[in-house]
């Protein structure tokens, strides 16, 4: 009988991968063969906490190789037929894991299924995405989400009260059947963190997989977790996973259209817009160091690409 593998990439943690492992432990984990953690060069003693449970296998990478990587190397450990790839910032319910492997079972139309994830309060987070298209962009870089929420990728229109087919689940908690998962040879290590989830789930879909939200089964999710003391650099690593999912997917012309919108009108309305607007000079001192390293990076890009 099926069973499913979970892969989890731990970099320094804390206490957020005990208390998922805790969660998973105390929870209906019949179908699990072995949930495998990746170890990205971490530096705290987060795996020094893990609570001792016989499905646990841990490899370490000896420096921080990217989320798409690392979810990589987990799935060359696993053998089962679904893998469930979750954050270590996330708790799941007694239900959880059970409920989302019997749904994904059931309809085989669906390639990726995802959960409500749910903040401290209990209250869902609205986490579903559209796919990433030029328009959407530039919504997001003039600000535009804030006032008409449907104009942008993120669905913070929909309440997410109800089940449904949706463009792109989060990471947080990504369930996908293996053959997929073969199929599309896994994610795109080009994109070290962020990102990675729209493509997978955009390239499923172009082969006929639907991905799905499962509303009726939840997932605490931190959020921000492991990468939240870092700003700047995950600014960085979100626009130019942007920039790197435009040139993959897009037109010619769309890919140009998102690209400037994220290099110049982004920039403007973030470093000088939004931070005066807020009286935030730590905002403005993030993003500027954030557009500085990105365009250090695009330019870096365009001369290696001129060159092959």
């Amino acid at each position: 009988m099926s069973k499913l593998d979970v892969i989890l990439v731990n970099w320094n943690s804390g206490p957020f991968i005990a208390n998922c492992i805790d969660s998973i432990q105390k929870s209906n984990h019949e179908d699990i063969n072995k949930i495998i953690i990746i170890d990205n060069g971490s530096q705290d003693n987060s795996l020094e906490k893990i609570p001792i449970f016989d499905k646990v296998e841990i490899h370490k990478n000896k420096i921080n190789e990217g989320f798409s990587k690392a979810c990589n190397i987990g799935a060359s450990y696993s053998d089962e037929d679904y893998i469930l790839f979750l954050n270590p910032d996330t708790k799941v319910f007694k239900e959880t894991i059970s409920g989302a492997f019997a749904k994904i079972r059931r309809q085989q139309d669906i390639g990726i299924l995802g959960v409500s994830l749910v903040n401290e309060h209990n209250r869902i987070v609205r986490t579903c995405s559209r796919f990433l298209s030029p328009m959407r962009v530039f919504s997001h870089s003039i600000g535009l989400t804030r006032i008409l929420k449907s104009s942008g990728m993120a669905m913070l229109d929909w309440d997410h009260q109800t089940s449904s087919e949706v463009d792109q689940v989060m990471g947080a908690f990504f369930l996908t059947r293996r053959k997929l998962f073969d199929e599309l040879k896994g994610f795109d290590e080009n994109f070290f963190v962020y990102y990675e989830e729209m493509d997978y789930c955009y390239r499923a879909n172009l082969l006929g997989y639907r991905s799905f939200y499962e509303t009726s089964l939840r997932a605490y999710h931190y959020g921000g977790g492991t990468t939240e003391n870092i700003i700047s650099e995950r600014l960085f690593y979100t626009l130019r996973s942007r920039i790197l999912y435009s040139i993959k997917n897009l037109n010619v012309m769309g890919c140009i259209f998102s690209i400037l919108s994220t290099l110049f009108v982004e920039m403007f309305t973030r470093i000088f817009i939004s931070s005066i607007l807020k009286l935030s000079l730590s905002d403005f001192i993030n993003s500027s160091k954030a557009y500085i390293k990105l365009i250090s990076w695009f330019i870096g890009y365009l001369f290696n690409r001129s060159k092959s």
